[in-house]
């Protein structure tokens, strides 16, 4: 298994989101905006 940082591979974020958003049913776009304040350094979901 890998592990990937978001702060590093940004471009993977639409992925991501749509990953979680299936899997705890929450809305991708709820993920979307809350990783982009993680990468602002605003966020408070891990990285």
């Amino acid at each position: 298994m890998e592990f990937i940082k978001l702060r590093e591979k940004s471009d993977i974020i639409q992925d991501a989101a749509v990953w979680f958003s299936q899997k705890w049913d929450i809305s991708k776009e709820a993920y979307i905006e809350s990783m982009h304040q993680m990468m602002e350094g605003i966020g408070v979901i891990p990285q």
